[in-house]
C-alpha cells in the first residue's frame, strides 16, 4: 500500500514538473506585486528575450480566494526573429502598479503594450482590477476582429476611480 502511495506520488511529482518546464525555446517570466490584502502574481511564457508571448495570466491571492485571469488572450501571427512567423499574444502586461482609489480602496492598474511595438494611439491601454480579480476598465475596447478603439467610458471609470486618468507609480513588470 505504501509502495502504490509512493509511485503515485513520484509520478505526479514528474508530471507537475514537466507540466512546468517551457517549450524549447519559450521562457517563463514571473512577477508579484502586493496591493491591498491581495498577492497579484504574474506569469508569462514568451518566445526567449522577445516581446512575443504565447500566454500570460493575473493571480490575484487572498486569503480565502484567488482568481486566474488572462488580461489580454487574443493572439496572431507575428514574424519570428529568426524568420518566418509565430503566434504570439496582440498585447502583454509591461508595468503595473497598486494606485489609490480617489475614495479609499486600492487597485491594480497594468499596462497592456502592444507585442508589435508600432507606433499609434492604440499601441497601449491601461485595465484596471480590484484586488479581488475583477476587471473595473479597460480604456481600450475591441470589435470581434480584434481590432482596438478608444474607450471613453472605461477611460472615465478609470478617472473616477483613481482620480486621475493614469495611476503614478508604475514598475515594470518582468526584469527580461
Amino acid at each position: 500500500m505504501r509502495l502504490g502511495r509512493r509511485l503515485l506520488l513520484a509520478v505526479a511529482v514528474s508530471t507537475t514538473a514537466a507540466a512546468a518546464t517551457p517549450e524549447a525555446g519559450l521562457a517563463i517570466r514571473q512577477a508579484e506585486l502586493a496591493c491591498g490584502r491581495a498577492i497579484v502574481s504574474a506569469s508569462a511564457l514568451c518566445h526567449g528575450n522577445t516581446a512575443l508571448c504565447v500566454r500570460e495570466t493575473l493571480t490575484f491571492r487572498r486569503v480565502d480566494s484567488s482568481t486566474t485571469v488572462a488580461p489580454h488572450a487574443r493572439t496572431h501571427s507575428h514574424p519570428a526573429p529568426e524568420g518566418g512567423s509565430i503566434a504570439a499574444l496582440d498585447y502583454r502586461a509591461t508595468s503595473w502598479t497598486c494606485a489609490p482609489g480617489r475614495n479609499g480602496g486600492r487597485y491594480v492598474a497594468v499596462v497592456m503594450v502592444r507585442a508589435s511595438g508600432a507606433g499609434c494611439g492604440e499601441c497601449q491601454y491601461l485595465r484596471l482590477y480590484h484586488p479581488n480579480g475583477s476587471l473595473i476598465a479597460a480604456t481600450l475596447k475591441f470589435d470581434l476582429a480584434g481590432r482596438a478603439s478608444g474607450d471613453e467610458k472605461g477611460a472615465i471609470v478609470v478617472q473616477k476611480v483613481l482620480g486621475r486618468p493614469w495611476p503614478d507609480g508604475l514598475k515594470v513588470i518582468y526584469d527580461r
